[in-house]
C-alpha cells in the first residue's frame, strides 16, 4: 500500500480491508508520517491521506483515508485503522466485487495484498 504524502511516497503493509476500513502496520520510527501525534491521536482530529491500495496486480484503487485510531502493538510498531472516504460508486462496486471474489476463493486476508 502506498501513501502519497507531501514529503513523497510512503509504503507500508496492509493487514485487513473491508468496504469501509483499511488497517495497516507501521514501524514505530515511521509513524509520525501517518499519525503526527502517534498513539495520542484523538478521534475528533481529521487526519486524511491520499493513498493507492494495490490489492492484486490487476486491482488498484486511489482513495482518501482518514485515521480512525492508532495503537502500539509492540516496541517496533503500530496498528493504524483508516476509514475509506469519498469512494465513487464505481470504486465502491469494484471494491465490493474484489472482496466478494476473495471470499469466494477463500483467500486469507494477509494474502489479499501484494
Amino acid at each position: 500500500m502506498t501513501f502519497l504524502l507531501d514529503s513523497g511516497e510512503f509504503h507500508t503493509s496492509a493487514q485487513q480491508i473491508s468496504h469501509e476500513e483499511v488497517r495497516v502496520i507501521c514501524p514505530a520510527g515511521d509513524i509520525p508520517m501517518l499519525v503526527p501525534r502517534t498513539a495520542h491521536h484523538r478521534p475528533d482530529e481529521k487526519i486524511i491521506h491520499q493513498a493507492e491500495l494495490t490489492l492484486d496486480k490487476n486491482f488498484k484503487l486511489n482513495v482518501k483515508l482518514q485515521v480512525l485510531n492508532c495503537r502500539r502493538y509492540s516496541q517496533q510498531g503500530f496498528n493504524i485503522a483508516f476509514r475509506i472516504v469519498e469512494l465513487t460508486d464505481e470504486q465502491q462496486d469494484e471494491l465490493e466485487a474484489f472482496l466478494n471474489s476473495a471470499i469466494d476463493k477463500n483467500i486469507p486476508t494477509a494474502s489479499m495484498f501484494n
